[in-house]
């Protein structure tokens, strides 16, 4: 019985320890580059995103790290030229006040926008655009539901972003007319599909440009599809005339990540 029950804690000092060199190893690769075809710029064309990014060539997003490990600044990004198009030099630099992440946007014009993230979760944003000194600052704030996250912009339902398994599959956009108070006019549906079992390194990531609505998810998809639906006061209708559907495969390392994820684990 004793013999039992010391082969019982050293399987369990070899499990330990075992875990802790997995973790180790966890611990120690930190995100170096980004492939863009991981991103989805909730701002730029989604047929953009998918014919320009799904293409990896020699396009990354680098990210570079204070001396104590925290995200320090990123390099590469949208810029807009009369159209988004992919600039090396666009560039991001983050600052950490509280529980608070200030990013500073670099790109011919300089904007900021604050995030709140708790455990993973976004909790608010502000967007801070600074073109001049007429432009005011938009705020995002976020209510969770089960399955669902509910958006608000300064005040009014913007987005409803619905997961299934720890997944982010659909995101329903409503659209507003300028009248006051806004009335809704048409929502636009993007959903994300085809998951892998891969884990997505962007998960709560949310400050980082391009990453939003991946931050969401565990997993990455590999299928993306959008729709417009006009409100007739009533009922939302398909518009037949913007319907996209998209899709690309995805390859991984000897780790199982996917090698739209570069890792440096030596630093």
């Amino acid at each position: 019985m004793i013999r039992i029950f010391l082969l019982f804690i050293i399987l369990s000092l070899l499990s330990c320890s075992s875990s802790d060199e997995e973790s180790d190893d966890m611990i120690n690769c930190r995100l170096d580059e980004i492939l863009p075809g991981a991103m989805f710029y909730e701002y730029s064309n989604i047929n953009n995103d998918v014919i320009l990014f799904s293409d990896p060539g020699q396009i990354r997003i680098k990210l570079f790290y204070s001396d104590n490990g925290v995200l320090d600044s990123i390099k590469g990004g949208l810029i807009d030229f009369g159209g988004f198009t992919f600039n090396d030099n666009v560039t991001y630099k983050f600052s950490y006040i509280n529980n608070e992440i200030l990013v500073e946007h670099l790109a011919g014009t300089s904007t900021t926008s604050t995030y709140k993230i708790e455990e993973g979760k976004i909790i608010s944003r502000i967007y801070n655009p600074n073109y001049n000194q007429f432009t005011v600052p938009r705020e995002f704030h976020y209510v969770y539901e089960d399955n669902v996250v509910n958006e608000f912009l300064d005040g009014i339902l913007f987005r409803t972003y619905h997961l299934t398994n720890n997944n982010l599959t659909k995101v329903d956009e409503f659209i507003y007319n300028l009248e006051s108070p806004p009335e809704l006019i048409r929502k636009r549906e993007i959903t994300f599909s085809d998951f892998d079992n891969s884990p997505n390194l962007l998960k709560g990531q949310f400050h980082i440009d391009g990453a939003f609505y991946k931050a969401f998810s565990e997993n990455n998809y590999t299928s993306i599809g959008a729709r417009y639906y006009d409100f007739n006061g009533q009922n939302f209708v398909l518009n037949p005339n913007y319907i996209f559907d998209g899709n690309f495969s995805l390859s991984y390392n000897e780790n199982g990540i996917s090698t739209l994820f570069i890792q440096d684990c030596d630093f």
